[in-house]
């Protein structure tokens, strides 16, 4: 149980599931929010019993890993967004940047996005520890007085390494493993755009890696959306990771607004929308089971 415990995709997985009344209020007894200081205030009588690893194993088993997962997304919405509201009631300001890791949660953006006062919301591409590192890098530049106003010259995410047509492949000649290819040279956009149509899944390795979590197009995997079968055999076949694991699709901007009831041009897949109704069958593999999806808009 503790094995399956640790294993809980909570925001994928909370999607199939509703909120247990009696957790979720334990939760929010053990956390709450202090409004006038913006901070955190815990009730340590609550929190030693939502902590007990004994009753959050009996708890999975009693109400199921998706109704557990569910209670936990819904806590973490709600607790985060009314966080946010106090923060903008404090200081009403437009434009808000989000990092750290509790906003890979895309569900939670989401839910900030439509329910908060902000109208300007960013999310670094980078926001786990890779980004703090950043961070701290930037601050510890300010502190020194140095002069970043380079940084203004550069853009997110395509940081990363670069490897040459050439290296790519020396790599294949020399690779230990049996691999048969063909070199396709510059027509392997138009052929890579086939094979997906007839229904192939394709690996595309090309320019500069992401700078983060995300794939974005330049280590990424690529398949029709339109397949309703080709979530379950990427997710069980080649990631092998839970069947429930969603997938992100890559959309034109140009496309946004016809496809999502509400959305922002969101570049880095920091950020989850709902697909209008008349789309949801048509891409079934770029949706997940509550309708949303964690687009990357492309121009």
């Amino acid at each position: 149980m503790q094995e399956k415990l640790q294993q809980l995709k909570t925001e994928a997985l909370a999607a199939y599931g509703e909120a247990d009344s009696n957790l979720y209020d334990l939760c929010c007894k053990s956390y709450q929010i202090d409004e006038e200081n913006l901070k955190w205030v815990t009730d340590m009588n609550f929190v030693n019993r939502l902590h007990n690893r004994k009753y959050l194993q009996e708890k999975v088993v009693e109400i199921g890993k998706e109704n557990f997962a569910a209670t936990i997304q819904k806590f973490l919405e709600e607790t985060v967004v009314q966080y946010l509201i106090f923060v903008h009631k404090k200081y009403p300001i437009d434009y808000i940047c989000l990092a750290w890791g509790v906003v890979a949660n895309v569900i939670m953006n989401l839910n900030i996005y439509e329910r908060t006062p902000f109208k300007n919301i960013y999310i670094l591409p980078c926001f786990g520890d890779d980004g703090s590192a950043l961070g701290a890098a930037i601050i510890s530049g300010l502190e020194r007085d140095n002069n970043l106003s380079w940084i203004n010259t550069k853009t997110m995410p395509y940081w990363g390494p670069c490897y040459s047509r050439d290296e790519v492949l020396e790599a294949l000649k020399n690779s230990w493993e049996k691999i048969y290819w063909e070199d396709k040279n510059i027509s392997w956009p138009e052929d890579a755009a086939q094979a997906i149509s007839n229904g192939k899944i394709v690996a595309v390795f090309h320019g500069k890696m992401e700078f983060g979590p995300r794939a974005l197009g330049n280590r990424s995997i690529l398949a029709n959306p339109r397949d309703q079968k080709i979530r379950e055999k990427m997710n069980l076949s080649i990631k092998r990771r839970p069947y429930f694991q969603p997938f992100c699709p890559s959309i034109l901007e140009s496309e946004r607004t016809r496809l999502f009831s509400l959305s922002y041009p969101n570049k880095h897949m920091t950020m989850a929308f709902r697909f209008r109704e008349e789309f949801r069958s048509i891409l079934p593999s770029a949706c997940h089971i509550d309708w949303t999806a964690r687009p990357q808009f492309v121009e």
